[in-house]
C-alpha cells in the first residue's frame, strides 16, 4: 500500500469514527453507510478491523434513526440507571474541583492553534468532544496526504499525528 493511500486511509477511518460518536442525524448516518466503499479503495480490507467496521455500519444502515438517538441520549447524556457515559476527555481525565477541565481544554485549544486547525461542526465548542478529537486526527492525515503530494517532508505531519493521539486520545480512548 503507498504511504498516500494509507495516509487517506487512516483520515478516512477516524472520520468514520468521529461520525459515530456524534449525535445520530440523518447526515452522520447516511456518511457512515456510504463510508465503506471509499475506504475500500484506499485499502480497508487489508486490515483486520475492516470487518468490524463493515458489521458497525450495516448496523446503522439498518437501524431506525429516533432509536438511535434515544440509545446515543440515554448512554451519552442522561446515561444508563442514572450514570451517563459523556463522550469527552474532561469527563473521562478531569477532576473538577482541581481545573482540570479548564486545563484540558486550553491545551486541546493550542494543540489546536498549533496544528493550524479550528474546530467546527456542532460541537466546535466542545472542544474535548471524542468527535472533535477524531476529526483532528483526521485532519492531521490529511496534512500528511497533502504533504505527499506536493513532495514535502511528511516528518512533521506524522509528528504532530503521534503528539496529539499521545497527549489526548490514547489517554482516555481505549
Amino acid at each position: 500500500m503507498n504511504p498516500g493511500n494509507l495516509a487517506r486511509l487512516r483520515q478516512g477511518v477516524y472520520h468514520l469514527l468521529g461520525a459515530g460518536f456524534s449525535t445520530p442525524t440523518a447526515d452522520t448516518i447516511g456518511y457512515t453507510t456510504a463510508s465503506i466503499p471509499v475506504l475500500a479503495d484506499f485499502g480497508l480490507f487489508d486490515f483486520a478491523y475492516s470487518l468490524a467496521l463493515v458489521g458497525y455500519t450495516e448496523q446503522v444502515a439498518g437501524a431506525d434513526p429516533d432509536q438511535l438517538m434515544a440509545a446515543y441520549m440515554a448512554l451519552c447524556e442522561v446515561g444508563v440507571g442514572g450514570a451517563s457515559c459523556p463522550p469527552t476527555e474532561s469527563a473521562w481525565l478531569a477532576n473538577p474541583h482541581a481545573g482540570d477541565v479548564a486545563i484540558i481544554h486550553s491545551d486541546l485549544r493550542r494543540a489546536y492553534l498549533r496544528y493550524g486547525l479550528k474546530p467546527a461542526g456542532p460541537l466546535k465548542d466542545t472542544v474535548d468532544h471524542v468527535t472533535v478529537e477524531l476529526d483532528v486526527m483526521s485532519s492531521l492525515c490529511d496534512n500528511e496526504v497533502v504533504a505527499l503530494e506536493s513532495g514535502r517532508p511528511i516528518d512533521r505531519p506524522r509528528s504532530n499525528q503521534l503528539e496529539f493521539l499521545g497527549a489526548h486520545l490514547i489517554r482516555w480512548i481505549p
